[in-house]
């Protein structure tokens, strides 16, 4: 219920709520979120959402682990153009207790639109709001990726910050994190993850510190990973994979 709870106090962020808009939230409120309580109306309240709701919209049953109802989705998803939009579409056409989402046809989704950020944080937005469903790590990681690629290091930082209010980070989501940055000219942003790693109930060992080696040195600062080594290895002993990053270069 907690949990919920967050994920509903994200949506509630990330879309802001017209007053003009809360007539049309009662009528879809029924049909889209029967078994939401009220302690969580405050939230659900303010999702946009425009549109009416057909009598036939309650009786859809997309099974979202068929390959057919995932391009259904992707037809949908097509039509906006921007991620608010995309996140206002899909609850308009399927709502969240009509259909069966998977990790597998989410996974795939994001796959999909690993080229398009605006999509892929509309349609995971989309799924993370629906009851019932709680995204796996691997695919908050997974959209991590994507807007770090496509350059959007705000909301990429953003949705780093909900994941370790969920306690959901592992040393794979930093190495992501650390790697959109460099390769976007912010070596030393990823430096600061690194000096930051308790705070996302991480802990600086050879691991980490290899992680962040490699990352600099793929990315041409070998000179600064060398410094960072020698200030470092006096407290965290190096192994192979420490020398391997430095000698591939």
């Amino acid at each position: 219920m907690l949990l919920r709870g967050r994920i509903l106090a994200k949506v509630n962020n990330f879309l802001r709520f017209p007053l003009e808009f809360h007539a049309i939230y009662q009528a879809v409120s029924k049909s889209y979120f029967p078994h939401f309580s009220t302690s969580h109306y405050s939230a659900v309240k303010h999702y946009p959402m425009s549109g009416n709701v057909s009598s036939k919209q309650a009786e859809k049953c997309v099974d979202f682990g068929r390959k057919h109802a995932v391009d259904v989705v992707i037809s949908k998803v097509l039509e906006a153009k921007s991620e608010t939009e995309v996140f206002q579409s899909l609850v308009h056409e399927f709502g969240c207790n009509t259909i069966q989402i998977t990790h597998s046809s989410v996974a795939r989704l994001l796959h999909r639109f690993q080229d398009d950020w605006k999509s892929a944080l509309g349609v995971f937005r989309w799924v993370e709001s629906c009851s019932g469903y709680i995204p796996l790590p691997e695919l908050y990681d997974k959209l991590m990726d994507i807007l770090g690629k496509m350059k959007q290091m705000d909301k990429m930082k953003a949705l780093l910050e909900e994941m370790r209010e969920d306690h959901i980070i592992s040393l794979n989501t930093i190495a992501k994190v650390m790697r959109r940055l460099a390769g976007a000219g912010d070596w030393k942003d990823a430096v600061k993850m690194f000096d930051q790693l308790e705070r996302f109930g991480l802990g600086k060992n050879t691991e980490s510190m290899n992680v962040l080696l490699d990352t600099l040195c793929k990315e041409k600062k070998v000179e600064q990973a060398r410094e960072i080594f020698l200030e470092l290895k006096s407290h965290i002993p190096p192994n192979a994979n420490t020398i391997h990053s430095f000698t591939m270069r």
